[in-house]
């Protein structure tokens, strides 16, 4: 039966941020040599509030620990402001909102 697995590399972890490079692997059979599937995905995460959840949520838990590790307890940057909501009859955003 064929196994899904995914490497996963820490790049560029600072207080403030991490990017995280991401690999998926198919094994076909019991002793085949795992293939790379697709482009490898790259994210980044901040030290908001909405990015620490974000890498609890999206990453396993020894790569989430240690980010938190490095990050301390607290976020050091905020979340970023809402989006302005977009008129759909002029494409775009609404005055006032």
């Amino acid at each position: 039966m064929p196994e899904i697995t995914y490497e996963y590399s820490l790049d560029m972890l600072t207080t403030d941020s991490v990017s995280v490079y991401k690999k998926t692997f198919i094994t076909l059979s019991e002793g085949a040599t795992p293939e790379q599937v697709g482009r490898p995905v790259r994210t980044s995460y901040s030290n908001s509030p909405s990015g620490r959840r974000a890498v609890v949520a999206e990453l396993p838990e020894n790569f989430s620990e240690g980010i938190l590790a490095v990050w301390g307890d607290n976020p050091s940057v905020p979340d970023p402001p809402a989006p302005l909501p977009i008129d759909p009859r002029t494409n775009d955003e609404e005055v006032g909102a």
